[in-house]
């Protein structure tokens, strides 16, 4: 059946693949390397500009992590 596919993010819009996976942030890097190829990509830093998808197929990889996840993104402790 291939890698999992978001339900949001089925094709990529660089080639058109369905092989779409979403890219992870924040893994040490033992976890990094176990995971590496796996289902999932792998982010290193979590920044302004980073992606939320990557292709399986080109490597493309888009969405920003800022609009999909803002609460990832805000440095501020939760309020208590």
């Amino acid at each position: 059946m291939g890698d999992s596919t978001a339900s949001s993010e089925s094709r990529c819009p660089h080639c058109g693949s369905e092989r779409v996976v979403p890219v992870i942030y924040g893994l040490e890097k033992a976890e990094r390397e176990a995971l590496r190829g796996g289902p999932i990509a792998i982010g290193d830093v979590i920044g302004e500009d980073a992606k939320t998808w990557e292709c399986r197929d080109c490597y493309h990889r888009w969405g920003r992590l800022a609009d999909d996840a803002p609460d990832l993104m805000d440095p501020s402790p939760a309020d208590q």
